[in-house]
């Protein structure tokens, strides 16, 4: 089992942008999730600066994640606990590979 400070839970654009702020501030985290709904959008133009598929969206996003050293693990949640201890309380997270623990989640599915 994996201890983190954060799981970041989804790989879509907010899971991403919470993962470029969370490597910034060199935190030990791991994002988990499937591959975004985003890519099905044929047309985004509403992005500022940006006119492309949500394929191509999701691309840059992942680009720049990837090139700040963030990991991204494409895996199924299954169930998300609150375990508390009388020392501490933390996450822990089981997906279709693994289970994570973290002392704190954001949650980005969607």
């Amino acid at each position: 089992m994996q201890s983190y400070d954060l799981l970041i839970l989804g790989s879509g654009p907010a899971g991403l942008t919470a993962a470029i702020y969370a490597a910034r501030y060199k935190l030990n985290f791991l994002v988990i999730g499937q591959i975004s709904k985003i890519i099905e959008a044929s047309l985004i133009e509403n992005y500022p600066g940006l006119i492309c598929s949500g394929f191509e969206l999701l691309n840059k996003f992942t680009q720049h994640a990837k090139r700040l050293g963030v990991e991204i693990r494409q895996e199924v949640i299954k169930k998300i606990s609150l375990i508390k201890t009388k020392e501490r309380n933390e996450f822990e997270v089981k997906t279709d590979r693994a289970i994570y623990k973290a002392k704190a989640i954001i949650y980005c599915l969607g």
